[in-house]
This record gives structure tokens, sequence and C-alpha cells, in this order.
């Protein structure tokens, strides 16, 4: 998703995936999504920020939207969280998806 807002064609990185992976797929992926300028008003209440968190808005935008299509591409095992929520509360969600998934409940 990154190569891709970076001006990369969403289908070559596809294509390129499907070569060097082949048929290999996790069998659950799992997106903690929110809005980047949520994030960003985050990240400055907390301080701090790297050179890729600099990038300006539009290449976050342009990342999550692939992140979000890619998701909607593969919704049998992407599973989505809104990552702005209770830190606890997210961490108790994942840890049942995965127990439900596995049946380690």
């Amino acid at each position: 998703a990154y190569q891709s807002a970076g001006g990369a064609e969403v289908a070559s990185l596809l294509d390129l995936q499907d070569r060097v992976v082949g048929e290999t797929m996790p069998d659950l992926t799992i997106l903690l999504d929110a809005d980047p300028r949520d994030l960003l008003a985050r990240r400055q209440a907390r301080g701090g920020s790297d050179a890729f968190e600099l990038r300006d808005i539009a290449f976050h935008d342009d990342v999550r939207s692939v992140f979000l299509e890619l998701a909607k591409q593969n919704s049998e095992r992407v599973t989505k969280f809104d990552a702005l929520q209770n830190p606890q509360d997210l961490a108790r969600q994942v840890c049942d998806l995965i127990s439900r998934k596995w049946s380690l409940a």
C-alpha cells in the first residue's frame, strides 16, 4: 500500500506479490484503521514523528485508501478495527477474533 501511494500501480504490486509468494497468503490479516488526520493529531499529542509520518496528508489518505481496497478485495481474511479506540478494548477485540478463528477459547 505504501508503494502504491508512492506512485506504483496496485495491479503491478499485486502481480509482484503473486510472483513472489504465489498462493501463500495469511489466514488472517488485522487492519487497524483510522482517518490519517485523527492519527496525526494523536501523534502530535504524543510528541515526535519520523520521516514517514511527516509525509503530506494526501499520501496518508492514499495509503489508507489502498489498504481499505485490499481489505475489501480480501474480506474473507481481513478484519478491520478502529485504531483510535481504547487500546485495551482493541487488544481484547483482536484477541477474541484470534481465539474464535482458531478455536482457542
